[in-house]
């Protein structure tokens, strides 16, 4: 519902914090092929630990120890 209600408004940009931690395999999947295909015309930031809810991103950065490091 969460995301349902910052697409509502018609956003530039969307920053995502932990938004698919608490759902199943499947429904996860199938949020992120729709945030993939949302990326095609806004910005999407996603904030996850769950390397599968970043799979479909242009990039990653992790920080670890206060440094942001690229990945991908």
């Amino acid at each position: 519902i969460a995301i349902a209600r910052a697409l509502y408004k018609d956003p530039e940009i969307i920053i995502l914090d932990e938004s698919t931690s608490n759902l199943d395999s499947e429904v996860e999947q199938k949020i992120v092929e729709l945030l993939s295909e949302l990326s095609k015309e806004i910005t999407i930031i996603i904030i996850s630990h769950k390397m599968s809810s970043l799979k479909k991103c242009k990039s990653i950065f992790k920080i670890n120890a206060g440094k942001l490091n690229y990945i991908k």
